[in-house]
């Protein structure tokens, strides 16, 4: 029996991984999601069932199991305006991470960012070969539903690698694309990069977070950027290193710049950034003006709506736009916003490591930063990268590594 374990759980890392890149929306499946999302569950439940019987669950880990059971079935009613659904593989996701003991569950997580960092290799050489103008075949992918196929938007799908095709642009002569590697979008690829350098310290010392690093700045994402910003400031106060927020305040000065005395209106990133500067409300694209009517509406309504919210999913029935975490407030209510935040609460107790208290306390902030743009917090992905990040503080001394 210890022998048949001791070879299973060499696959497990592979098993979880797998499940997970199903939940990226990563394009390999795309053109099979049931099969996709059948395959998910099985591996989360193999994994779920092999980890209960392998090592005995403690009352803090029922605890989050239970909390994670109510929170679900809470989130999944419809209220006055949502629809009903149960997101089981988000659900058995999460459950499978509380129950996981801490050693097994970090190398689960470095296996699947090994995964990711690899399987993007090769959108990286056909990101070089558009900027060189090297033609390389590809196929077009039409969504055939969500928000893509709403605005008649399309992929170049290329050897090992997927691009949107309005994201590649022609700046001076040269072919300049967001990398997303095998991803749906670069602004997902940004964001899970950036919190995994944060929970990584923003060490590039190994091979791996260098890949990642390179990721996340090609991307062009405007998350990638400011939460790494917004980490270092903070990470460079707290360890007193004035040589780093030195090297940041010229950077941004010397942005500022550029912004202000180029024409760099052709440049994706940097136009949006000057667009910014000139009209600062207009740098947050997370929601529109429908949503926040519809918000200021719910908040000037009954105390009920207030209370319950307005039901799983209600804010994509607006048809309004929004990927901001005020969605969570209006679908959910006070509430159900307890219940979220209060088993992320019990998550950090339960993680914690209180001999680097502090570097958990920052790493929480940057997650949550970077939630407002990304409300997907109930997703197994990012709720494996808060997990994984308050377990990388033990690995890691105070001082910073850049």
């Amino acid at each position: 029996m210890n022998k048949t374990f001791s070879s299973f759980n060499k696959l497990t890392p592979y098993m979880y991984s797998l499940g997970l890149l199903v939940l990226c929306n990563v394009y390999y499946f795309w053109w099979n999601k049931t099969g996709a999302s059948v395959l998910c569950l099985s591996l989360f439940l193999v994994l779920i069932l092999s980890t209960a019987y392998q090592f005995k669950l403690n009352k803090k880990q029922l605890v989050l199991v239970i909390w994670a059971l109510i929170l679900f079935c809470y989130i999944s009613m419809p209220g006055p305006k949502g629809i009903f659904t149960f997101p089981i593989l988000n659900f058995l996701g999460i459950v499978l991470i509380c129950i996981a003991p801490v050693v097994i569950f970090k190398e689960w997580m470095n296996i699947f960012f090994w995964i990711v960092a690899l399987c993007c290799l090769p959108s990286i050489f056909i990101y070089f070969s558009l900027l060189a103008s090297i033609e390389i075949p590809y196929s077009i992918y039409f969504p055939s539903s969500g928000e893509r196929a709403w605005e008649n938007q399309f992929y170049r799908i290329y050897p090992g690698s997927v691009f949107l095709e309005h994201l590649i642009y022609s700046v001076r002569g040269i072919s300049l694309a967001r990398l997303q590697g095998f991803f749906d979008e670069p602004g997902f690829l940004g964001t899970i990069t950036s919190l995994y350098l944060v929970a990584n310290r923003y060490s590039l010392t190994r091979l791996r977070n260098k890949i990642i690093f390179f990721l996340g700045l090609a991307s062009l994402s405007l998350a990638f950027y400011f939460i790494s910003f917004i980490y270092l400031v903070i990470k460079s106060i707290l360890d007193k290193n004035f040589n780093v927020i030195i090297v940041l305040v010229a950077a941004i000065s010397g942005l500022i710049f550029i912004l202000t005395q180029f024409d760099i209106s052709d440049i994706p990133l940097l136009s949006r950034l000057a667009f910014g500067l000139e009209e600062p409300g207009n740098i947050n694209n997370r929601t529109g003006s429908g949503f926040e009517s519809a918000l200021q509406t719910f908040i000037d309504g009954n105390s009920s709506d207030i209370l319950f919210g307005m039901g799983n999913a209600a804010h994509t029935q607006l048809q309004a736009g929004s990927s901001s975490i005020k969605a969570l407030f209006y679908n959910y209510g006070v509430f159900g916003c307890f219940l979220i935040f209060g088993f992320y609460v019990i998550v950090f107790l339960r993680f914690l490591d209180r001999r680097s208290v502090k570097d958990s306390l920052v790493f929480v902030l940057i997650f949550f930063i970077s939630a407002y743009q990304r409300p997907d917090i109930l997703s197994p992905v990012y709720f494996s990268i808060f997990v994984y990040g308050l377990t990388q503080v033990r690995s890691f001394k105070p001082s910073m590594h850049l």
